[in-house]
């Protein structure tokens, strides 16, 4: 049996992901297949590492215009092209996967004998836009139906619209699922995130994440405007990469949240690191039945999600899953803070009263008093020794008992004078360490990774652009080169009326 996959992209989302499932988990024995998917990115990269065979379409037309978004030349550069291989590969089944595919894909198939399967990841015309787009869409999405020998539905909202257009015995519900993950501890992905961000993460902080392609269909912008409805101590970390990235940069920028929500980028295999969440949040404008949320739920963390596509579906069985209306940034952030203050963290897996007790004044005021008493019980200096590396919060805490050191300059002058080798597990080797260390933590200091200058300079660009006799800027110096180290921010700007 050979079957062809066809895909509009070859980035990761969710149906990228549900194709290479497919594609990768049929048995060696009896089947041959091939993926054709438009221009080459990390879905091309992951299905040439499993040995399967590629082919490869024009990068489908995208354009403001919806009439030529679905009738460019490009377009039908890529039917022929897809006609040619089918032609000479002979499939018995081709399986389309996305909506524009469906069409282009069932006209290029029109007459050759073959069966035709498609994949709806969300009906293309339940998406925010004009009627007359709708409409048009809707028409295309029908039409598009009738050349499909199956339709798989992955979601039950989507499978009760196609009952009413389309005949059933063409439709077949089949949700989407997902194998064991191989979760890391929740200190080793906060640890990972604290990496990532260049600075630690602080055990008084919540951390609220997502994960998800920069695309408009993920209605990441009402996540940043959520953010700034809530108290300083969450941080919200946006896994993924995407064309929206810049419009969330100057909407973070704008918001002043440079400190508050961070873009991490792609991150390959992110569900391993979930655990190092405390509430998975997903602001959708349109969906299928998303990988990300039953993975968040696998991690057993509460979801937050908006009631699109599949989420109420997952809602109806998953107790710590909660539904809000999408692009409502306000109810975002409400359904947050009520998630915590109203102790329905206590029903998730894990979370005991005092934690939910902990997270719920957190949310409130912005601190946890325990933190605080024991920040007030523990020397200023000593935060500073657990900055050098080698040095834990054991031996950190036996150089104060010991050797009453409470600052790194106490630190140098014991090292110094060989007093460390008076302890137990502080031999010669050790303290030429931290010698080591100690010297190397002081050339830094008044250096900064490059994601903590980053910040920095969006929060002066935004302020910068509110001015309106500026016509131009830029960042200069390390920090636009990339440099992983920077040590001051240098900006050009330009004005025929500068101040």
């Amino acid at each position: 049996m050979k079957i062809i996959y066809a895909i509009t992209k070859s980035n990761w989302g969710g149906a990228q992901r549900y194709l290479y499932d497919l594609a990768s988990n049929l048995p060696a024995s009896g089947w041959e297949v091939k993926v054709v998917a438009g221009g080459r990115g990390i879905l091309t990269e992951k299905l040439q590492a499993a040995g399967i065979k590629i082919g490869t379409l024009p990068i489908l037309q995208e354009t403001s215009s919806l009439f030529r978004s679905l009738f460019s030349f490009v377009n039908f550069k890529a039917i022929w092209n897809l006609r040619k291989i089918i032609k000479e590969e002979r499939p018995d089944i081709l399986h389309l996967n996305s909506s524009k595919i469906m069409g282009l894909g069932a006209l290029a198939a029109l007459g050759l004998k073959i069966k035709v399967v498609s994949t709806i990841h969300g009906w293309p015309f339940l998406e925010p836009r004009f009627f007359p787009a709708k409409a048009l869409i809707f028409v295309f999405s029908w039409f598009s139906a009738l050349f499909q020998d199956k339709i798989i539905l992955i979601t039950k909202r989507d499978f009760n619209i196609a009952k009413k257009i389309i005949p059933s015995k063409k439709l077949n519900y089949i949700p989407n699922g997902i194998g064991p993950i191989d979760f890391l501890p929740s200190a080793a992905a906060r640890a990972f995130f604290s990496d990532k961000l260049g600075r630690k993460i602080m055990s008084n902080e919540a951390i609220v994440g997502t994960v998800a392609e920069l695309t408009k269909n993920k209605g990441l912008e009402y996540l940043v405007e959520a953010a700034k409805h809530l108290i300083s101590n969450h941080k919200f970390l946006i896994i993924g990469e995407g064309e929206e990235r810049k419009k969330l940069e100057s909407l973070i920028a704008k918001y002043r949240l440079q400190n508050t929500v961070f873009l991490l980028g792609f991150i390959p295999e992110a569900a391993r690191y979930l655990k190092g969440l405390d509430i998975f949040v997903l602001p959708s404008l349109k969906e299928g039945l998303p990988y990300t949320v039953l993975e968040a739920l696998a991690a057993e963390l509460p979801v937050v999600a908006t009631e699109v596509g599949g989420l109420p579906d997952i809602a109806q069985t998953a107790k710590s899953c909660f539904i809000v209306s999408p692009g409502n940034p306000e109810a975002l952030a409400a359904a947050i803070e009520k998630l915590i203050s109203e102790n329905k963290l206590i029903s998730i897996k894990g979370i005991g009263a005092h934690l939910a007790q902990t997270i719920s004044e957190l949310v409130k005021t912005g601190m946890c008093q325990e933190h605080q008493s024991l920040k007030k019980a523990v020397p200023e200096g000593l935060l500073e020794l657990l900055k050098l590396p080698g040095l834990g919060p054991k031996k950190v805490k036996a150089l104060y008992e010991n050797l009453k050191i409470k600052s790194l300059k106490e630190l140098e002058g014991a090292c110094n004078e060989n007093r460390l080798l008076k302890l137990s597990g502080f031999g010669e080797k050790t303290q030429n360490k931290i010698k080591e260390s100690i010297k190397n933590f002081m050339s830094y200091q008044g250096q900064h990774l490059y994601p903590r200058g980053e910040y920095e300079a969006l929060k002066v660009l935004g302020e910068l652009k509110e001015n309106k006799n500026v016509e131009r800027i830029e960042i200069a110096g390390s920090l636009r080169r990339r440099k992983e180290v920077v040590k001051d921010i240098d900006i050009v700007v330009s004005s025929e009326k500068p101040t």
